[in-house]
């Protein structure tokens, strides 16, 4: 059924009567906000009456709510009944000065609920957490809207206390009460089933208690005859649905912490032969001459940093200084056939390079004897020895 009551020129109203998520489509509400928004529409009038009902769903109105009025549109929200949980948090979303509740109307602002349960009856950790983290999305938007402080907020959820409209005015969940000729509820000290039989007596010439049965027959798809005991039964398999449900979860649950295990291991597992093929790739770098051992630290951190196909790139693209082996013996006066050069390059390769000596591959001998007579002689004593 379309939720619009009336489109005229640029003000327009919206139905938010039943469940959050069920009667009360969340996308389906945004989508429509979004498109009075494109056909100019200025104000938006939300009438509510609504237990409450999906925090997701309920989310997508709040947020097209909060984009209408950071458009310069009016989003007038109405309490026409109740606004419990997630309701009351639609109602808190409506344009400052222009949210409202009738006089005989009541609202609660309650903490999350899974399956019925409380925040602060739940037992199960992972689905407390869950719940616990919802809270803290609902007291950012509760805080913003009503100008409380998170701590307050908080303690008026875990309260769970019933506010008549002087209540919500006062804690800024609305700001303007509107008068009706029916008597406002007295909910002060009052146990939730007074406050009941309370809100059922406002309801003139309407038989409430039996249009009440036949909401919830209709909820569990009854006839309207059924017995008792057809709606205690109803009532009893969708109790054992709720219970094969959370007994999904917790599997789910048990499932998804094996396998983040699995992940955790495996990335451990990685982590230790991307290291070694690091160090593989730091020792490579060295042997080949271009690096020192001293450069050991310095590559371990830029092979971390760049990572393992970009070091080896960089390291392939440095060149060694061609030795001119020729010119080098030559210049020390050894005679210098071409045997005696391939081999007094392989010398030098050993000596110098392979050895991991400092590089003096590109400097003649005389500067090799100058700076390291040790060195020079080393390899002289091995080219003087050489088969002929």
């Amino acid at each position: 059924m379309d939720k619009f009551l009336n489109v005229r020129g640029e003000s327009a109203e919206l139905l938010l009567h039943g469940i959050v998520g069920k009667e009360i489509n969340g996308t389906e509400i945004a989508n429509k906000l979004k498109a009075l928004k494109d056909l100019g529409v200025k104000h938006v009038k939300e009438r509510i009456n609504s237990v409450g009902g999906s925090i997701i769903s309920g989310y997508s109105i709040v947020a097209a709510n909060l984009d209408m009025t950071a458009n310069g549109i009016i989003v007038e929200t109405i309490n026409e009944g109740v606004a419990d949980s997630m309701s009351s948090v639609i109602l808190s979303s409506g344009t400052r000065g222009y949210r409202k509740a009738m006089d005989y109307t009541t609202s609660v602002i309650n903490n999350p609920l899974f399956n019925g349960t409380s925040l602060n009856d739940e037992k199960d950790e992972g689905i407390k957490a869950m719940l616990q983290a919802f809270k803290e999305s609902l007291l950012s938007i509760y805080a913003a809207a009503l100008g409380k402080s998170r701590d307050e907020l908080s303690d008026t959820m875990n309260e769970e206390r019933m506010l008549n409209p002087e209540q919500m005015k006062a804690i800024g969940l609305i700001d303007q009460v509107i008068p009706t000729n029916i008597n406002k509820p007295n909910i002060e000290n009052k146990s939730l089933a007074e406050l009941m039989i309370e809100y059922e007596a406002i309801n003139i010439n309407t038989n409430k208690k039996e249009k009440k049965m036949s909401n919830v027959k209709e909820f569990y798809n009854l006839s309207p005859d059924a017995s008792e005991s057809s709606l205690l039964n109803a009532a009893k398999a969708e109790r054992q649905k709720l219970t094969d449900a959370n007994e999904k979860v917790k599997n789910l649950t048990d499932e998804l912490k094996e396998k983040t295990e699995a992940l955790e291991a495996k990335e451990i597992e990685l982590t230790k032969f991307e290291d070694e093929a690091n160090k593989a790739a730091v020792k490579a770098a060295i042997e080949s001459g271009k690096f020192d051992k001293e450069d050991q630290d310095e590559l371990t951190a830029k092979v971390k940093e760049m990572g393992l196909e970009a070091f080896n790139f960089m390291v392939d693209k440095i060149k060694i200084p061609h030795f001119d082996a020729g010119a080098t013996i030559k210049n020390s006066g050894a005679s210098a056939s071409t045997k005696d050069v391939k081999f007094f390059e392989k010398v030098v390769d050993n000596k110098v390079i392979n050895k991991a000596y400092e590089d003096f591959s590109g400097l003649e001998l005389e500067k090799l004897q100058n700076l390291h007579p040790e060195k020079f002689e080393e390899i002289m004593n091995e080219f003087n020895g050489r088969e002929e």
